[in-house]
C-alpha cells in the first residue's frame, strides 16, 4: 500500500472506532421528534430597533 492510502485508511478506521464509541448523549433517539427551535412558527425575527 502507499502511504498516503495507509494513512487514509487509518483515519477512517480511527473514525468509525470513535462513531461506535460515542457517549449515548450524542446518539439521536430515533423514536423521538426533531426539536423545533425556531418556536414562532416560521416567523422570522424582529429586526433591530434604534434608540
Amino acid at each position: 500500500m502507499e502511504n498516503t492510502t495507509l494513512l487514509a485508511v487509518m483515519w477512517t478506521f480511527l473514525a468509525f472506532v470513535l462513531f461506535l464509541m460515542r457517549p449515548s448523549s450524542l446518539r439521536s433517539d430515533p423514536n423521538a421528534k426533531p426539536a423545533n427551535s425556531n418556536q414562532d412558527d416560521g416567523a422570522p425575527p424582529s429586526p433591530p430597533t434604534a434608540n
